[in-house]
């Protein structure tokens, strides 16, 4: 595998410093493992997903990543954070949860996602841009710390403790003997071998991380961007819809409905959709990145909430993003919209960087707008947008990450899956978790209330779809062709976790 060739099999990513987290790749490798079954692939993203989590690249007091690792062991970060990064990396963190099990992996992401909502949410729902790597003229500083400090705070004895589990020494690791945080052994390892049973340990380590924040916010905090940026909430819009759905948490679906509503009420115009807000005041015309990358969400928060307003939005927002941006004569989506005077010419982009390509994304969605539309048109754009890039994925699989995820799609003969019931009946919700839990990437999930067709919604495979002798029902379809409906939760389920190739 290409991906292979640059992966650290010590320390996890790939390449060397400065080593970035590359998101995308490694949610590639998970659908490679769901297809194929390859263990390479999966070791590579625990490798990776485990090293990062424990290094200084992420805030183990506050949670979420910082932009990159100076090094390659993920230890001195340049301490900007960005949205779209922990809009990738929890979204990643949660699909490694579903694959493996590991707590680990989930309360990572959780840590992501309550972080962005308790630092980087507007009051009216909008997600914030970044936050500074600088306070009072110094980088790292709102983040680093020496021992007497956490001494003061903690208490010489749970101190000891602390700064020996998170590697804060007189030395230091970092400008001026101050020390990052960070997990440099695992933490059954470290209780065997100070001879501490490890709940008191999780103890210790929980209060002081809990104190050392409370203290950190008296502290002067990194200026933070508050610029809305479409693209970017649609980013986050989605991981934190994806993450209501597999952690059970209505909070998440809240906070991203609520973002989805401060977009559509701030953003979208009747000329389309703009690219930035701040300050009450919105402007530039949107680029494809924030039709698709909204678009995205939008599918997702619809799939977390089952509230038809999100698909027809979606839907309608494809639409103006296929008649703005799409080349019908050789596949693609220009960077640009139609019709801009100024423009002599319109780029495409389709490589990935430190965000998804904006093609990848919207070929995604294509692919799967069409599983619940039908409408053929969308397959084959996508198709048309991969075949483009066909080679250029085969040379370079690292930069067309998010490309590969959307070919995987195409070639698992995806699913459409219909649940029917009553919707805040126990039974029904027990159904939907058990569509939801499973880590199948290949799928589009549909609800359809008892006594209504879903075909108002625009999704035809909801057409016929009801409950049987009253209990809820899945249906579990491929080219809208469905098996025999289920009744039993825990079939659904263990169907959908052996859905794979593998």
């Amino acid at each position: 595998m290409g991906i292979a060739r640059n992966f650290d099999p010590v320390h996890g990513g790939f390449g060397t410093a400065p080593k970035f987290p590359q998101g995308m790749a490694l949610s590639f490798l998970l659908r490679h493992h769901h297809r194929t079954g390859s263990p390479e692939a999966l070791n590579m993203v625990e490798k990776t997903l485990e090293s990062m989590a424990r290094g200084g690249i992420y805030d183990q007091i506050g949670g979420g990543f910082h932009r990159y690792s100076t090094d390659e062991q993920w230890l001195v970060p340049h301490f900007e954070k960005m949205l779209y990064d922990n809009a990738v990396l929890s979204l990643v963190y949660v699909e490694a949860f579903q694959v493996t099990g590991k707590a680990e992996y989930k309360e990572t992401a959780r840590e992501i996602l309550d972080y962005v909502l308790r630092d980087m949410t507007d009051p009216e729902g909008g997600f914030y841009s970044a936050e500074d790597a600088d306070s009072e003229g110094e980088e790292g500083a709102f983040y680093v710390w020496m021992p007497e400090q956490v001494e003061s705070i903690l208490g010489p004895g749970n101190a000891k403790i602390f700064n020996l589990f998170y590697g804060v020494t007189r030395d230091g690791n970092f400008e001026g003997g101050r020390s990052i945080l960070h997990q440099w052994i695992e933490p059954e390892a470290f209780a065997m071998e100070q001879d501490i049973p490890l709940n008191e340990l999780n103890e210790i380590l929980s209060q002081g991380r809990r104190l050392l924040m409370e203290a950190r916010s008296q502290r002067v905090r990194p200026h933070r961007d508050d610029k809305v940026l479409t693209a970017w909430n649609g980013m986050m819009i989605g991981s934190m819809a994806y993450a209501a759905q597999v952690l059970d948490d209505r909070r998440y679906a809240e906070a991203a409905e609520k973002a989805a509503r401060f977009v559509v009420r701030r953003l979208l115009t009747e000329q389309g959709l703009l690219r930035c807000y701040r300050d009450g005041e919105a402007g530039i015309p949107a680029y494809l990145d924030d039709y698709a990358f909204f678009v995205q969400g939008l599918i997702e928060l619809y799939q977390a909430t089952f509230n038809p307003e999100w698909i027809r939005r979606a839907f309608e927002l494809n639409r103006a993003m296929m008649e703005h941006f799409y080349d019908s004569e050789q596949g693609g989506f220009f960077f640009t919209r139609d019709g801009d005077p100024a423009l002599l010419a319109r780029s495409k982009e389709f490589h990935d960087g430190a965000k998804p390509s904006g093609n990848a994304v919207a070929m995604l969605n294509l692919l799967r707008l069409f599983e619940f539309t039908g409408e053929a048109p969308l397959k084959e754009a996508a198709i048309k947008t991969l075949q483009r890039i066909s080679g250029s994925m085969a040379d370079s699989p690292n930069a067309y990450a998010q490309s590969l995820a959307a070919l995987d799609f195409l070639v698992s003969d995806p699913m459409e899956i219909a649940v029917t019931g009553t919707r805040d009946e126990s039974a029904t919700q027990s159904m939907v978790r058990a569509v939801r839990e499973p880590f199948a990437p290949n799928k589009v999930v549909a609800f359809a209330p008892e006594g209504q067709t879903g075909l108002e919604d625009g999704i035809p495979f909801l057409a016929g779809k009801v409950p049987l002798a009253g209990k809820p029902a899945a249906y579990i379809c491929r080219n809208y062709t469905c098996k025999k409906p289920l009744t039993d939760s825990k079939e659904v389920k263990r169907i959908l976790s052996r859905s794979g190739g593998k």
